[in-house]
């Protein structure tokens, strides 16, 4: 008896699985490009669909996959309003900048309210086993945590970074919701921090070395005949590329080397609902923060390299080691949710995010 309660209390472990392929996405890829480009971009809105629902539908959660359940007509009315107010956005600035002045302020005050609308749409279209996800932010919150909040961390030197990010991924995870079922996210501070740091210290080891061929490279030019040939100019054109190439490189590896880091903590912290038994659903996740910013970094290398016709082989070498790192620890039977949000909305938000490059990651 005591054995049969030990098991039922122990979590169900669901490891995430990536079944899709390189072959089957390059035909995809390769299809929506095309076909983007003979409709002058009208097709990428379905392209945006097609391929959603390839990354979502091969994403397996105890066997079963996810859907994206929207259409590219959907996707292309939401874009063409968002490409309308952006347009126009653009043409005040440069024709009436002082009209453009309140519309400036507008947009300002209105971008809180369109990240929200954008991340309820991205969320309630995507379902599990027929249940939608969901997302409960407030406008206050979000004008807070994006917005009112970066004025002091950069004052002080982004020593509060750390904190803030903490305090922005525990406020979009508690937002979410899995049918009526809340995420919540317990994450040590301390934990923020060293992320940081290990960064900052990574980087600046980076650094070094690059500084260091640098300067070696410097004075070997200017030993050489190759730079008595140079103008001042192109001496200093040389200089710059290789500042700036080093920088990329080194950007190249810590941003996503911090990226893992803050995605096993959120992970790993963020719990779902409360179960008949009281339990929770948990979350694990095993991405190495020096293996994942090497496949970031080497996919770079390989799209340039390769002139983009790598970009599908890269795209699903990084999602599938993302996804293949995550776990699910499921309390009880994970067909107990029960689906009760309404019809999407919000996808002209979702759009304007995608467009302006914005992006709200935890």
């Amino acid at each position: 008896m005591t054995d049969t309660v030990t098991a039922a209390a122990q979590p169900l472990a669901h490891p995430l699985r990536f079944t899709g392929s390189t072959q089957g996405y390059f035909r995809l890829w390769l299809v929506n490009l095309l076909l983007s480009i003979v409709t002058l971009g009208v097709w990428s809105a379905w392209a945006k669909v097609r391929t959603k629902k390839y990354f979502y539908g091969h994403t397996l959660l105890a066997g079963s996959g996810f859907d994206y359940d929207t259409t590219g007509w959907v996707i292309l009315k939401g874009r063409i309003v968002a490409v309308v107010v952006i347009g126009l956005w653009s043409v005040l600035t440069t024709f009436a900048p002082l009209a453009a002045i309140p519309m400036g302020i507008a947009l300002f005050f209105g971008l809180p309210w369109i990240i929200n609308r954008g991340l309820r749409f991205n969320a309630r279209i995507t379902v599990w086993r027929n249940v939608r996800f969901d997302f409960q932010g407030s406008y206050g919150r979000t004008l807070l945590y994006f917005f009112v909040l970066t004025i002091p961390v950069y004052l002080t030197g982004l020593l509060g970074l750390p904190w803030l990010q903490r305090a922005r991924s525990r406020y979009l995870t508690d937002a979410y919701r899995f049918g009526t079922a809340p995420f919540r996210l317990e994450a040590d501070l301390g934990g923020f921090y060293a992320a940081y740091l290990k960064t900052l210290l990574a980087a600046l080891l980076m650094l070094i070395p690059a500084v260091a061929a640098g300067v070696g490279l410097t004075f070997a030019l200017q030993d050489s005949a190759l730079f008595d040939d140079l103008s001042s100019d192109a001496a200093a054109g040389i200089t710059i590329v290789a500042v700036y190439a080093g920088i990329f490189i080194v950007s190249a590896v810590a941003v996503p080397y911090l990226r893992a880091q803050l995605l096993v903590l959120t992970l790993g912290g963020t719990r779902l609902g409360g179960t008949s038994s009281g339990r929770q659903h948990r979350f694990s996740c095993t991405l190495s923060p020096q293996r994942y910013a090497w496949i970031c970094l080497s996919n770079v290398a390989a799209v340039v390299v390769s002139l983009g016709l790598l970009m599908p082989w890269a795209t699903v070498r990084l999602h599938r080691y993302t996804v293949e790192a995550v776990t699910a620890h499921a309390a009880e039977d994970l067909d107990g949710f029960v689906d009760t949000q309404d019809k999407a909305g919000g996808v002209i938000s979702a759009e304007i995010m995608d467009l302006e490059g914005i992006s709200v990651a935890l």
